[in-house]
């Protein structure tokens, strides 16, 4: 109770919306209910039963109408989940059958048949079906420089080692210490075993079989078969194995749980996916797709993509003036915290000018897109300083075209801004605000002349480019 309070009190603190912690618990729920296993009873639990956590904090909630509201950023959470690894990690260690592979540290190691295993963070652990004899893999424990030998010799001299000496060997190639052994036990009693201490790959691995000494003589053989069995790991497709990783995916059109797993086919089963995205296999999931402004500013695009996920970056440098608390991150756009092909589309409007790599930033742009996506790209040409002093270029059609195809796009269109005439009519407003008693004269001509602009056909003086340009 304590921690589900405390952690009301860091949503609230946080701005963030206190009501999605009851969603936490009805997940958590679900998924008790899909291992279909056998609940201990709410009073010999150490935490409460997640439908009763739900229930309190919905209470709780419900007494206090001010605390409902808040931030939910759900565009932020999935960025952050997105490819985390789901389920348990075989690079950390992994059985297939009786073989324990570990292809971080390169080795593998049979266990005794029937035994049941687990494969801890600090152990790998095997137990008898009669629960009276144990074998553990550790990595011994003494800073290095450390050897076989030397882990062998300070283990067989600790007072509770009763009988035993180290003898030294080879296992499979490797450098390696130990023998049998029996130790007393502080509350009486003894144990017997066996302990192998191996050298591999700049580790000393401790090996540990032992169980009561009436007993140890019909587990010893198979005991110390299995230690004898480790062995450097070589083979290719036991050291590749990868976890599995969440990946978020947005659909382009509207579908069931069960048609999103036909076309976007999954490691887990449809009931996994169903308790992931807390849905039922024929629940009908909204299309949306995900766009990025980049340069997002006050993130005042934000309403034309109320149909899409919108996400505005910027790195809140530009104009102190402005209020950037809309933004969904603060980000260099030479550095994008998002995986690739993340995105649908792109936006990057006013923006290039004030980045002083913008060759980099549009390659980071590009591999955030999916391969075909838009991006709408507006900059300027004749414009005057603006948000110094962070104003570095202006750029012609050409310039943008050599900038867009090195940053592997393909521009579908390009559009001046205007021409000569509207360039003047920006002109004579900008003399206003120098000087103001001009306004009177120069107001009517600066409407009047962009009418003009029909008469400048090469539209070599623009106030900028419209481009939309597709991520290859």
């Amino acid at each position: 109770r304590q921690a589900d309070d405390l952690g009301l009190r860091y949503l609230r603190r946080g701005g963030y919306d206190p009501r999605e912690m009851a969603e936490v618990f009805d997940m958590l729920d679900r998924v008790t209910r899909a291992e279909g296993r056998g609940r201990v009873p709410e009073w010999l639990s150490t935490h409460p039963a997640p439908e009763n956590r739900r229930a309190r904090i919905e209470a709780e909630l419900a007494s206090d109408a001010a605390a409902a509201g808040g931030t939910v950023e759900r565009e932020a959470y999935l960025r952050r989940i997105a490819g985390l690894v789901y389920g348990e990690n075989p690079r950390e260690g992994y059985f297939r059958g009786r073989t324990f592979y570990h292809p971080e540290l390169r080795f593998q190691m049979e266990f005794p048949a029937g035994w049941t295993t687990q494969n801890q963070k600090q152990a790998v652990v095997a137990v008898t079906p009669a629960r009276d004899a144990i074998l553990e893999l550790t990595l011994a424990g003494t800073a290095p420089p450390a050897s076989a030998t030397g882990e062998a010799r300070a283990f067989f001299a600790r007072p509770e080692v009763l009988a035993g000496r180290p003898a030294t060997d080879r296992i499979h190639g490797l450098p390696a210490a130990g023998g049998p052994f029996a130790a007393a036990l502080e509350g009486g009693g003894r144990i017997r075993g066996v302990v192998a201490f191996i050298e591999h790959g700049g580790h000393v691995y401790r090996l540990l079989a032992y169980g009561a000494e009436v007993r140890w003589i019909a587990y010893e053989e198979e005991a110390v078969a299995a230690l004898r069995s480790f062995a450097p790991l070589d083979d290719p497709a036991a050291l590749d194995v990868q976890p599995l990783r969440l990946d978020i995916v947005r659909i382009d059109r509207a579908m069931t749980l069960t048609e999103f797993a036909a076309r976007y086919p999954s490691a887990v089963g449809l009931d996994a996916l169903a308790t992931l995205n807390r849905v039922s296999a024929d629940t009908r999931l909204p299309a949306g797709s995900l766009v990025l402004d980049a340069g997002a500013g006050e993130a005042q695009y934000a309403g034309l993509f109320a149909h899409a996920r919108y996400v505005a970056v910027d790195l809140a440098i530009g104009d102190p003036g402005w209020d950037y608390r809309r933004l969904d991150a603060l980000a260099d756009l030479e550095q994008l915290p998002f995986r690739g092909a993340s995105f649908d589309a792109a936006l990057n409007v006013v923006t290039l000018e004030h980045l002083k790599r913008p060759q980099k930033a549009l390659r980071e742009i590009a591999r955030v897109l999916r391969p075909g996506a838009p991006l709408l790209l507006i900059a300027p040409q004749e414009w005057e300083v603006h948000q110094a002093p962070h104003d570095f270029y202006r750029y012609t059609r050409y310039g943008l075209k050599h900038l867009l195809e090195e940053a592997d796009f393909e521009i579908a269109e390009l559009t001046p801004a205007g021409g000569l005439f509207r360039v003047l009519s920006r002109r004579m407003f900008n003399a206003c605000q120098l000087a103001p008693w001009l306004l009177p004269l120069f107001a009517p001509l600066a409407l009047l002349v962009p009418a003009l602009d029909g008469l400048d056909r090469r539209r070599d003086f623009t106030l900028g480019y419209r481009c939309i340009a597709h991520r290859r």
